[in-house]
Formats: C-alpha cells, structure tokens, sequence
C-alpha cells in the first residue's frame, strides 16, 4: 500500500473521518475523496505527502482549519475543498510555494478573515473559486493581478467584501 499513487474513492457513501495513516503512502501523487460524508477534521499527516499534485476533498463535512503540515504540499497542481465546514481564515501560507498551484477551490465552507494578497502571486494559478467565502478584509492587492489575467476565473460572490477605492 505505501507504494500506490493515486487513491480515487470519490462518491462512494464513505462516513467517518479521513484514516491518519494515509499520510504513510509517500509515493502518493492524488487523492480523491469528494462526494463522500467524511467529517472532523483533516489529519494533519496529510502534509506528509510532499509528491502530492491534486487533492479533492470537496463535498464532504469536513470541519476545522487547513492543517498548518499543508505548508509541505509544494506539489499541488489542484486543491479542492469546497463545500466543506471548514473554518478559520485562508493561511497565508498557502501562497508561499506553491509555485504549481493551477486550480484552488475554497468555495462553500465557513472561512472568514481577508484573503491573503501574496495569493496573487502565485504565477500559475487559473481556476480561483471563493465564494461564500465570509471574509471581511479588504482584497485591492488581490483584485488587482487577477483581474488583469486573462487566463483566470475569480467568483467571489455571497461574500461581504470590501474594497478601500
């Protein structure tokens, strides 16, 4: 089992918690366990899948905040978490080297706070999906680069947002 790759169990009616020990598959490239009811909070042991490139898990119950051990996931291409009960504000962490990032999805969970402006900095991040998102901050840094990307697709709608202009 250490040596598999790619673990896909999507929409299958799996309850629970997501097993620690999935952080013991090192070779692990993707992970795919949306559409299921998994709650609690994510393990932290994810983290120790530094070759990961897409996660998905979107569409469950999942609670608490992103896992500060998420700072080692330099190989994520894709990171989906959508609808969710995640709370907590997005880390700014997130945006420091993840130099591959292409397509985040934060959308439908219970995040507040502002959104971190070094997300604009990541160069090849495409699909951005913010909303329902109940931030409060300001995002003029933010709005800024990804307005002007033609490649970008930025949703913050359902949000109480505001700008200083």
């Amino acid at each position: 089992m250490l040596s598999l790759q790619v673990i896909d169990i999507s929409s299958n009616l799996l309850s629970g918690r997501i097993p620690p020990s999935i952080g013991n598959c090192s070779f692990l490239k993707a992970l795919d366990l949306k559409n299921n009811n998994l709650s609690r909070e994510i393990p932290s042991s994810l983290g120790q899948l530094v070759q990961l490139q897409t996660l998905h898990l979107s569409n469950n119950s999942l609670k608490g905040h992103l896992p500060t051990s998420f700072q080692n996931l330099l190989s994520l291409e894709t990171l989906d978490l959508g609808n969710n009960q995640l709370t907590g504000g997005i880390p700014p962490w997130l945006s420091h080297g993840f130099m591959k990032l292409r397509i985040m999805r934060l959308r439908s969970n219970k995040f507040s706070g502002e959104l971190p402006p070094q997300l604009s900095r990541l160069p090849l991040l495409q699909v951005r999906k913010t909303w329902s998102y109940a931030y409060f901050g300001f995002i003029d840094g933010i709005l800024d680069r990804w307005l002007y990307d033609a490649n970008g697709r930025l949703r913050l709608g359902g949000n109480r947002r505001q700008s200083r202009r």
